[in-house]
């Protein structure tokens, strides 16, 4: 019994790396701006973090893309 198979070359697979690339990053900054401050057992508490400081910081290390939606 024989398996047919194709491959993609490096050209046509690169596109779909940068897009999982993108999603991810978009995934993790939602996620940072999306936490809400919690308290939790023995009254632990952590805070959201403070989204004017996080876009300063995203800013200085040119983290943040300019996007036309």
């Amino acid at each position: 019994m024989f398996i047919e198979t194709k491959e993609l070359d490096n050209n046509t697979i690169s596109p779909l790396f940068l897009a999982v690339i993108e999603a991810t990053e978009e995934a993790i900054i939602n996620s940072l701006f999306a936490a809400n401050t919690t308290v939790g057992f023995k009254n632990n508490k952590s805070e959201a973090l403070p989204i004017s400081e996080v876009l300063k910081v995203m800013k200085k290390h040119n983290a943040l893309k300019n996007k036309e939606r």
